[in-house]
């Protein structure tokens, strides 16, 4: 596991004593256009498409974002094959709206992604990260057409976050959020309080976050090694974050009160499950997740079935109708 320090170009560096941080590398100036439209004619013959993966195997891809060409401003990757035990880093987030997509160059070959993944990637190709380990991303790196690869790639999706160096939560591109994360890793982190009113107007606009009402999150947060904050180009580890907040908590009457009263503060649960390394069973866990929401209702099951302890013989399986498999399901109990 590697112990690199977080470089945040031009800022000062930071170490964070409970998390080992993500290793970036250069920044390069903010591109003006957001947008290049490809021959739709080359699209439609080139568009990039994945090669097979050994479905025997603890096989994975992984994604690699390239530096851009200034003549178009594409966003440009590489995919390659890989397996779990491979360095890499997990993105959590949420997919978004299905009609608003943007294209990405994948080996050269046209790819299209919706707009918050290419927000992140963007961020990740022009601001300020720059990872030197390749990404693991689920809507590029698991062919979405292949049911029998989605198969296998849900079946170990434990595993991938499991293995991962870090997942990175993807909170979007929040000016707030930016502004309270660079707060701690400057303030905090250096013995300083932070000013309230950053985390005044910050906890409630992570809490009301679309990020936190995801079905997968939890299985992604609680079986990571560690979890890092993303709004912007702003980084802060998770459990870091959250100490921050119980800290000044203990300076601002408004602070407590968002730790203590009423507000809900959604990455709580995971992070006690981490800490508590308690197992539940799945129908223990569905009630606990039961507000969660999936573009999928497959995946309301599927996106536990890492962390139950009575779910390890359970097949993910795309090609069977959603009331077989909550009959399956029923059936067990």
């Amino acid at each position: 596991m590697s112990n690199a320090t977080l470089h945040l170009p031009n800022r000062t560096r930071v170490r964070t004593e409970s998390e080992p941080s993500l290793a970036c590398v250069r920044k390069r100036p903010r591109s003006g256009s957001h947008e290049t439209i490809l021959n739709p004619k080359r699209e439609r013959l080139d568009t990039f498409e994945h090669a097979p993966l050994d479905l025997d195997a603890s096989s994975i891809r992984l994604v690699q974002v390239l530096s851009s060409d200034p003549k178009d401003d594409l966003i440009r990757c590489h995919v390659r094959h890989a397996t779990i035990d491979a360095n890499y880093i997990c993105l959590s987030y949420v997919w978004g709206p299905a009609d608003d997509y943007h294209t990405i160059l994948i080996d050269d070959r046209p790819f299209r992604v919706r707009r918050n993944l290419w927000d992140f990637l963007r961020t990740n190709d022009s601001i300020a990260f720059h990872f030197e380990q390749p990404l693991w991303i689920d809507a590029i790196c698991i062919d979405q057409n292949n049911t029998s690869e989605r198969n296998h790639q849900v079946q170990q999706m434990g595993k991938i976050y499991g293995s991962a160096q870090n997942v990175i939560a993807w909170m979007g591109d929040e000016p707030v959020l930016a502004s309270l994360f660079r707060g701690i890793r400057t303030e905090w982190h250096h013995g300083r309080l932070i000013p309230p009113d950053k985390f005044r107007k910050g906890i409630p606009d992570l809490s009301k976050n679309e990020y936190w009402t995801r079905a997968w999150i939890t299985q992604e947060i609680t079986l990571a090694k560690h979890v890092y904050l993303l709004a912007g180009e702003e980084a802060v580890g998770l459990t870091d974050f959250d100490s921050a907040v119980v800290h000044n908590s203990t300076h601002d009457a408004v602070i407590a009160s968002y730790t203590r009263f009423g507000l809900d503060l959604p990455w709580r649960p995971s992070l006690d499950m981490k800490s508590r390394d308690v197992e539940h069973t799945l129908l223990e866990y569905l009630w606990i997740s039961r507000s969660k929401q999936c573009s999928d209702p497959r995946d309301k099951i599927y996106s536990l079935l890492s962390m139950a302890r009575d779910a390890v013989d359970i097949q993910v399986d795309y090609a069977i109708q959603t009331i077989q498999l909550a009959l399956n399901i029923l059936n067990r109990y």
